[in-house]
């Protein structure tokens, strides 16, 4: 997933930094309300939505994101 993280919000960061990495996995790409705030600074948006058109086995990543 190549976005340039300097341009999210500070809390996008954070999260993106732990997620891009096993997102790419999954060819996932940003969607809703915070693409349009990435791609054309639309509107203010809270939320991350990831979506893929690749049939997941989402227990891996589960597994990256459990303690």
């Amino acid at each position: 997933m190549e976005l340039k993280v300097k341009e999210l919000l500070k809390e996008h960061k954070e999260v993106a930094e732990k997620i891009f990495p096993v997102l790419e996995k999954g060819d996932f790409y940003l969607a809703g309300g915070t693409a349009l705030y990435y791609y054309l600074k639309h509107r203010y948006s809270v939320d991350l939505d990831f979506f893929t058109q690749k049939d997941i086995d989402f227990r891996e990543f589960y597994q990256n994101f459990s303690p």
